[in-house]
C-alpha cells in the first residue's frame, strides 16, 4: 500500500510541474467552449530552457462585444499573464461592437476595454489596430484614446515598434490598417509605407499584424484585394507571421511557400463561427479563446488557449 501510495504521489506531483512548466490548464472536454469544428491534430509542448530569454505576448482579435463571452476569454488570459512573463497584447480590431465609438468619452472604452481586462494582472501595453467595425464609429477616437489610457496603444492608424527581447536580437512588429485595403482598395500611402518599412529592418524576426486576414478559411475567406497589394511584401522581405482577426475562428495556417508567411486566424475575443479544415491548414476550430506566444533566437511557440485557460493547440515555427 505504501509503494502504491507513493506510486500516485508521484504521478500527481508529476503532472502538476507539467501543468506549471506550460503555464495553463490541459483538459479534454473543457466546460465554457464551443464544441469544435475544424481539425485539432496531435501536438506536443517543448519545454522552456532555463538558459533562454524568451519574449511572451499575447493576441486576441474581435473581442468588443463587452459581454459574458468576452470576459471569459479575458479571464483566461488573466490567467496566463499570471503564470508567464507576458509583457504585451496585439489587439486585432473590431474593438467595439456593433458601431465603434463616437470620441474619446465614449463609456464603451470603460465598459467594453478597462473594466474587462483585469487592471492588476494585465496592466501591460494593448497595441491596437482598427476593424471594420471600428470604422462604422469614429476610428480616429480609439487613435486619440492612447492618450488617455496606460494601456491602450494606438499612436496612428497603422504604426510600428521593436522590441528587444536579448543582447543581440530584436524583432519589429508592423500593425496595418486593413480595412482601406480590404473594403475599400485606398492603398498607395499605406503600402508604400509598409514597403518603406520592411525593407528597411534589420529585425531578426519581423511580425505584421491587422484586422482582416489575407488567407483564410472561414466565413470570409481569402482577401483577394490583401493577396494582391499586402502579400508580395510580406514574402518579399522575409515576415514571419501574419496575425489577424475578422474571421470568428482559430486557424493556424501553412506558408503559401516552403519559406514564407505563417498565417494566424484569432477572430475570437467575444464570438466564434464554424471554419474548415483544407489543404492549407496545421489546425482550426470554432471556440473562444486567445494565442500566447513564446519567442527565442530559433523558434516561435504559438500555443491556441481556449476560454477556459485550457491549450487546445501547440504550434512551432522554426526559424
Amino acid at each position: 500500500m505504501a509503494l502504491k501510495f507513493k506510486k500516485a504521489l508521484y504521478l500527481a506531483v508529476l503532472a502538476c510541474l507539467i501543468v506549471f512548466a506550460v503555464g495553463c490548464k490541459i483538459k479534454n472536454g473543457a466546460a465554457g467552449s464551443s464544441p469544435s469544428t475544424g481539425c485539432q491534430p496531435p501536438f506536443t509542448i517543448p519545454a522552456r530552457d532555463s538558459y533562454v530569454h524568451y519574449l511572451e505576448f499575447m493576441a486576441v482579435g474581435d473581442a468588443g462585444a463587452g459581454d459574458d463571452n468576452q470576459r471569459s476569454v479575458a479571464r483566461s488570459m488573466a490567467e496566463y499573464a499570471i503564470i508567464n512573463p507576458v509583457e504585451f497584447v496585439l489587439y486585432l480590431g473590431d474593438n467595439f461592437y456593433p458601431s465603434g465609438v463616437n470620441s474619446v468619452d465614449d463609456p464603451k472604452f470603460q465598459t467594453h476595454f478597462e473594466d474587462i481586462f483585469d487592471k492588476t494582472v494585465l496592466n501591460m501595453p494593448f497595441y491596437v489596430v482598427a476593424g471594420n467595425h471600428d470604422y462604422k464609429g469614429n476610428v480616429h477616437a480609439q487613435v486619440a484614446y492612447t492618450d488617455h489610457s496606460s494601456r491602450w496603444h494606438m499612436p496612428a492608424l497603422y504604426y510600428t515598434f521593436t522590441i528587444r527581447h536579448n543582447d543581440s536580437d530584436f524583432v519589429q512588429f508592423f500593425a496595418l490598417d486593413t480595412t482601406p485595403i480590404a473594403a475599400w482598395d485606398n492603398t498607395d500611402e499605406q503600402i508604400a509605407w509598409l514597403e518603406d518599412v520592411l525593407s528597411r529592418s534589420e529585425a531578426r524576426w519581423k511580425i505584421v499584424f491587422g484586422h482582416h486576414p489575407i488567407y483564410s478559411n472561414g466565413q470570409h475567406g481569402d482577401s483577394t484585394r490583401m493577396i494582391g497589394w499586402v502579400f508580395p511584401l510580406l514574402e518579399k522581405y522575409g515576415v514571419d507571421v501574419y496575425l489577424s482577426g475578422h474571421d470568428h475562428d482559430l486557424q493556424i495556417l501553412k506558408p503559401v511557400n516552403a519559406t514564407g508567411v505563417h498565417y494566424l486566424v484569432i477572430g475570437t475575443g467575444s464570438s466564434y463561427r464554424d471554419t474548415q479544415c483544407r489543404e492549407n491548414t496545421v489546425y482550426c476550430a470554432s471556440k473562444l479563446g486567445f494565442m500566447g506566444f513564446r519567442l527565442s533566437h530559433t523558434e516561435l511557440v504559438v500555443f491556441v488557449i481556449l476560454d477556459d485557460g485550457s491549450i487546445d493547440y501547440c504550434h512551432i515555427i522554426s526559424k
